[in-house]
């Protein structure tokens, strides 16, 4: 926490001149019946978000500098869980500049890094990325983030990738990354990924993640999207994961922890008219330690009125593994009553194939407004009621108070 404060501090005392100025403060007040060893306890959380964007900063030979800052500050209200009342944290803090006539970018601050064997890492620290003819690198390194309430993932972590763009929409990349924890190595994979599309309708993307520790396959996750026509979308993919492998090799988890889980499936989006959307999915689940099972779905909806601002649609879905598995069904409104108002409306229900905590359903519906009452201005309204297997008569509700200013303007020197 201090460490991500000290950042902030120090990239908003950096001294720049910008041409545009953007920013957000949302205030969110909710409510919720939080079941908690054996009773229901009602707390009041209290949030403020900050964002700010600051781009087309003026600084000699690096072009499109700007400054990213987000973060939070919140307190409960009644009874939080470990007796936590007040907290706040650092999300984003960064500072982005490009060099040699944009052939590299440098990033310095708290970040995301994604792609490749990092898949999405967060850290403090340094990423440089540079583009060449097609040809690309990025190395990255620093000190992973533990947000508040998540685990530490590391002490110190780095890596790369090394990419190729054959064409607009075609892409090969190596990356490597390795995690530090406690003396020892928590995390060291590297990957291949791709994305290619040899055709105007068809897409190949693949990725493949193998742990140096345990050699052994982490991940892999390849898929084909087909677009045989502009109204059909259609989707077959396949992912076979190892989840321990994601965990650092220095955690207890890791030890007890050594599943694998296979799907293979498809999804189907048809548009038939303009405002009708259908869409329908399948899955195979295959797991060594049981006997598998599956998953499916399909979902409908259409939008109605002159400017179909009535959009009304259902939803079901199910689910089977060996233990349980479920149904599901949903149905949802959605009203733009004015352009600057707008009502949702929302029922699901479960029922499940064996009881859990002797009950055999959920149900839950849910409401909300939202009104942009200027220009800059916006608020939000919710509020759900359910009765689920770990509480009867269950409640939340959330109020949400939007500012989301944009200042363009120029100095004179």
């Amino acid at each position: 926490m201090r460490r991500s404060l000290l950042a902030a501090s120090l990239l908003l005392a950096t001294p720049v001149r910008a041409d545009i100025v953007e920013g957000s403060v949302t205030a969110i007040l909710t409510g919720r019946a939080d079941p908690r060893d054996g009773n229901v306890y009602s707390v009041l959380p209290i949030y403020e978000g900050l964002r700010l964007t600051v781009r087309d900063v003026a600084l000699p030979h690096v072009d499109d500098l700007r400054l990213e800052v987000s973060g939070w500050l919140g307190g409960v209200v009644g009874d939080p869980y470990g007796g936590q009342r007040a907290g706040g944290d650092v999300d984003i803090a960064y500072l982005e500049g490009k060099l040699a006539r944009r052939h590299i970018v440098v990033r310095l601050g708290r970040q995301n890094v994604s792609g490749g064997a990092a898949r999405f890492s967060h850290l403090d620290g340094a990423s440089v990325t540079l583009q060449l003819r097609g040809f690309g690198l990025s190395v990255f390194g620093g000190v992973p983030v533990a947000q508040r309430f998540d685990t530490r993932v590391g002490d110190a972590t780095g890596g790369g990738r090394l990419f190729y763009r054959f064409g607009y929409a075609s892409q090969l990349g190596f990356s490597f990354v390795h995690i530090e924890k406690d003396g020892r190595t928590g995390r060291q994979d590297v990957a291949l990924d791709f994305r290619s599309q040899p055709v105007r309708i068809l897409t190949i993307t693949g990725l493949a993640v193998l742990s140096l520790v345990e050699r052994d396959l982490a991940e892999v996750d390849v898929a084909a999207t087909i677009q045989p026509h502009r109204m059909v979308d259609v989707r077959l993919d396949y992912r076979d994961q190892r989840p321990d492998l994601f965990i650092s090799r220095s955690s207890i988890f890791a030890v007890f922890s050594n599943s694998t889980r296979q799907e293979a499936g498809g999804t189907l989006e048809v548009r038939p008219v303009g405002r009708v959307t259908v869409y329908a999915d399948y899955h195979a689940i295959f797991e060594p330690q049981t006997r598998g099972g599956h998953r499916a779905g399909m979902k409908g909806q259409v939008r109605l009125g002159p400017a179909g601002q009535l959009t009304l649609g259902t939803q079901l879905r199910l689910l089977r593994l060996a233990q349980n598995g479920y149904y599901e069904a949903r149905v949802f409104g959605m009203m733009r009553v004015t352009s600057t108002l707008l009502l949702t409306l929302d029922g699901d229900a479960y029922v499940f194939d064996a009881l859990v905590n002797g009950h055999s359903y959920s149900l839950t519906g849910a409401a909300a407004v939202a009104w942009d009452f200027s220009r800059s201005w916006r608020a939000v309204a919710s509020g759900a009621v359910s009765t689920t297997p770990f509480v009867n008569g269950g409640w939340d509700f959330m109020v949400k108070l939007a500012y989301n200013p944009t200042f363009r303007f120029r100095e004179q020197h």
